[in-house]
């Protein structure tokens, strides 16, 4: 018991000592925190690019008949699937690349084009996100069409409707510089800790010997 009451005051000592030096070093930590902050601020401003992404959104149909049968809405929920697979392949984006005439090669658009199907729908998002706000919207339309287009071709019937064209983003979706702040907070308040258990480490040894 004796023992147990001991180690908690050696570790109570511990936590004061080492708040102790957290006290003494606050203008360090301070310091330390704002240089990290103005460093995200920095970079994120004048050298990340800003990226923008445009959202076209297309609806996989049902049959014209008014009772839809269960095979029936298998097969449009398989169709929904199947076309967000599509939207990526070469059979469309080697089209896109030449109604629009890119200079991106066929694996360089396929990295700026991502889908989302919101769960129990048959709504797909296909995002574009370039350098270029104009070329994230072109681009989004463009792969939408072509992608309707090809569907038909597979399929012999229009199943494919574009509900919400991509307009124009007016902000970059990313660099995020909220996000890069926090980032660059939380590096600053991780190297000040680091500083602190340092000095309180080495403070220790030189207490020992």
């Amino acid at each position: 018991m004796q023992e147990n009451e001991r180690g908690q005051s050696f570790a109570q000592f511990d936590i004061k000592e080492f708040l102790t030096y957290v006290f003494h070093l606050k203008f360090v930590i301070i310091a330390i925190v704002c240089t990290a902050l103005v460093v995200s601020f920095i970079y994120t401003k004048f050298f990340c690019t800003p990226s923008y992404t445009a959202i076209a959104k297309v609806h996989i149909l049902d049959n014209e008949s008014a009772q839809q049968s269960t095979s029936e809405y298998s097969i449009s929920t398989y169709l929904t699937r199947d076309y967000t697979i599509l939207v990526t392949e070469r059979v469309v984006l080697d089209k896109v690349i030449e109604r629009l005439d890119l200079k991106m090669s066929y694996q360089g658009l396929k990295g700026c084009i991502s889908t989302n199907n919101p769960v129990n729908s048959r709504i797909i998002e296909v995002s574009v996100t370039t350098s270029d706000p104009k070329n994230s919207m072109q681009i989004a339309n463009s792969v939408c069409a072509v992608s309707q287009e090809v569907m038909y071709d597979l399929l012999g019937s229009d199943r494919v409707n574009i509900v919400s064209a991509a307009e124009k983003p007016l902000r970059p979706s990313s660099p995020n510089l909220r996000t890069n702040l926090i980032w660059g907070f939380m590096a600053g308040v991780a190297l000040s800790f680091i500083i602190v258990v340092f000095y309180h480490y080495r403070n220790d040894k030189l207490d020992s010997d």
